[in-house]
Parts: C-alpha cells; sequence; structure tokens
C-alpha cells in the first residue's frame, strides 16, 4: 500500500477507506500493538470509531480494539489513535519526553495495563500509534482513567461516598 499516495490531496474517499479498512493495515496495527504488550498477548479485532483527514498532510483513525492478556482480569477494551503522514513535529525529542512524563504517571496509576508502552511509531507506513488514556493535548486524561482519582474527586463534591472501598464501582470509559 502506498502510503503516500493515500495521503495526497488527490485521493479519493475510497483509497482512505481501503487504507483503514484494510486486511494488512490490521495485521501491521496488530503487530506494532503486540509490540507494546506482553508476550502472549492477543490483539483485534479493531473497530473503527473516527476518522479524520486533511488531504495532503495527514489521516487520524481512531479505532477499539479488543486486547487479550493471560492474566486474571482476562479481556479488555482499548482505544487507540493511530495517524498516518509525514512526522510535522519541530522538535520530535521534546514531544517524547512530554509522552514519557504522561506515560509514566499512567504506569503509577495503573491504567496503562496491559500495554508497557502507550506510543510506538512505525516509520515504514508513516505511522504513530496512541494507546488511551495517552494524550499530549489532554494530558489530565490519566488522572481522569484513574477510578481512585475520580472518587477521591467526587467525594470533594459530595457526589461520592467517602468509603474508599467504593472506588472499585468507578469504571471509567474513554469515548
Amino acid at each position: 500500500m502506498n502510503i503516500a499516495e493515500v495521503l495526497s490531496r488527490r485521493t479519493t474517499s475510497e483509497s482512505v477507506q481501503r487504507l483503514l479498512l484494510s486486511a494488512s493495515t490490521q495485521e501491521v496495527l496488530a503487530d506494532q500493538l503486540r509490540a507494546i504488550l506482553p508476550s502472549g498477548a492477543a490483539v483485534g479485532p479493531f473497530r473503527l470509531t473516527e476518522v479524520r483527514f486533511k488531504p495532503g498532510r495527514k489521516i487520524t483513525a481512531y479505532y477499539d480494539t479488543f486486547v487479550d492478556t493471560e492474566s486474571p482480569k482476562g479481556h479488555y477494551v482499548r482505544s487507540i489513535a493511530v495517524t498516518w503522514g509525514p512526522n510535522a513535529q519541530a522538535d520530535p525529542h521534546e514531544e517524547a519526553t512530554v509522552l514519557t512524563k504522561i506515560q509514566a504517571e499512567a504506569v503509577r496509576r495503573g491504567v496503562a495495563f496491559p500495554f508497557q508502552q502507550l506510543w510506538t511509531d512505525f516509520r515504514d507506513w508513516s505511522m504513530r500509534v496512541w494507546v488511551s488514556p495517552l494524550d499530549a493535548r489532554f494530558n489530565q486524561l490519566v488522572r481522569l482513567s484513574d477510578p481512585q482519582h475520580v472518587h477521591t474527586m467526587l467525594a470533594k463534591t459530595g457526589l461520592a461516598e467517602s468509603d474508599s472501598s467504593r472506588s472499585r464501582e468507578y469504571r471509567v470509559t474513554s469515548i
């Protein structure tokens, strides 16, 4: 698949759709995610939820995917963002530093699991994959994905009981 051609201003919506839904794209995406998951984890299928196409610049697709691990918790549904396009970042090192800090907080809060890393780049396809709750523009998403933090936040407003064991009842789902 010629990514540069699909990103061009001359592309058709059918070409974009073919890129996003093709078996080869799904396989590459699954391979990239398995590389940042524990050994033995299974990924897929991918459900496309949103697409943003900026002709001549980039395509960003949002998917929900199933992750099956050998852990006692078993199955997970995770949202991922996949961007195809040239790296337009003025300073990719600076961006990596910010992402590393956000990822460290996600690991510390337990919301990165089962992923060992929350982003990966695949230069052969001009592709970048981000796993929720990683979001450089909304770094509070990590805290808001932590049920304990949500419980504490709601308790301060009087909307939640002060019993900390109830935090297990909170479930945060990104949309």
